[in-house]
């Protein structure tokens, strides 16, 4: 089997959530790293018409983890244990999106991936719990100032009170004045 062919055995073994990306197409892979592309349409977009943020950290979940697939067994499976985006540059409804994703370092437990994301047209970055369980939300402000805001997310399992997730978040905030239309 391919290595190719390896990346689009493991693609395709996603459901649920991860059908969001049916329109995303594997372009190449090789030994600890792949190449996938998309086209910006309607359901990718946030409330300000630009590709969603957790659109591409999903896309970038997905496509790290193939790029790790190059390399350890089929059998072996992965959980994401930290997932930092930088979004430097947005995508517009039409835009393609390229993904280029790499293993960086593949520990006995541990692998350290990373992925750019670029628009095909200009070529720059973009960078932009159990089924049935119910997870509580807290969220908080931490700090808010003219521009920028400092956010922090817990998701835990309302049964067990377990931490399922932390997420951080820095926010830069666009006055209204400011808004493009």
């Amino acid at each position: 089997m391919t290595i190719f062919d390896k990346v689009i055995r493991f693609i395709n073994k996603g459901h649920g959530f991860e059908n969001i990306m049916k329109n995303v197409k594997l372009i190449a892979a090789e030994k600890g790293r792949c190449w996938a592309e998309f086209k910006v349409t309607e359901e990718h977009l946030n409330y300000m018409n630009g590709l969603h943020g957790g659109y591409s950290a999903t896309i970038v979940d997905k496509y790290t983890s193939a790029a790790l697939h190059t390399i350890i067994d089929d059998d072996f499976m992965d959980v994401t244990v930290n997932l930092n985006m930088s979004y430097l540059k947005g995508a517009k409804l039409g835009d393609t999106v390229l993904i280029d994703s790499r293993s960086l370092k593949v520990g006995q437990n541990l692998a350290f991936l990373e992925a750019y994301l670029k628009n095909k047209q200009t070529n720059e970055y973009l960078k932009g719990a159990k089924l049935g369980d119910t997870v509580l939300i807290d969220s908080r402000s931490l700090k808010v100032g003219q521009n920028l805001a400092f956010l922090e997310a817990y998701l835990k399992n309302k049964q067990t009170n377990e931490l399922l997730v932390y997420g951080s978040q820095l926010l830069f905030l666009v006055p209204p004045k400011e808004r493009k239309s």
